[in-house]
């Protein structure tokens, strides 16, 4: 199925609504709440023409995830892959997937995320440079990351 909106823009044009569901999972117990910015890197938001909103649409996750969890609780900003091959394969570059990924995790940090948590990734070398990246723009923060692999233990993109 083609999304035809971003679920990232959500946080600035329904917040609301994400507000809603992070209240629903601190009332389950949750004490780790993830920003709803898992896809607002600038490659993914540059297909719905949302480029130039990167930094809000992640501080925004950032403020209202903050304003759910509890206060001994930690946010944690949600960063995934860019959605397309990496150089040999795709067209986008090594560096542009780091910048893209540096400006992200600048963005989760500035707003004052506790932990990035880099997940479902499926290409290496797209999780490598989303760790350079996110190292270069929020040094400081503990860093999670998460690659998925099949039952043989191979990446989506077959390593």
């Amino acid at each position: 199925m083609l999304h035809t909106r971003s679920y990232d823009e959500l946080n600035i044009a329904q917040p609301e609504l994400i507000r809603t569901v992070h209240a629903d999972y601190v009332h389950a117990g949750a004490e780790i709440i993830e920003t709803n910015t898992f896809g607002a890197n600038a490659v993914v938001l540059q297909k719905y023409g949302l480029r130039e909103k990167v930094g809000d649409i992640n501080r925004a996750g950032v403020a209202l995830a903050r304003a759910c969890v509890n206060p001994d609780g930690w946010v944690a900003g949600a960063m995934g892959p860019t959605g397309v091959y990496l150089e040999p394969l795709g067209k986008l570059s090594f560096a542009e997937a780091r910048e893209a990924f540096r400006e992200q995790a600048v963005a989760l940090a500035e707003a004052g995320a506790d932990v990035l948590m880099l997940e479902t990734f499926g290409q290496l070398p797209e999780l490598r440079e989303a760790i350079a990246g996110a190292r270069e723009g929020a040094a400081a923060l503990p860093l999670i990351a998460q690659i998925t692999i099949d039952d043989e233990g191979r990446a989506l993109d077959g390593t």
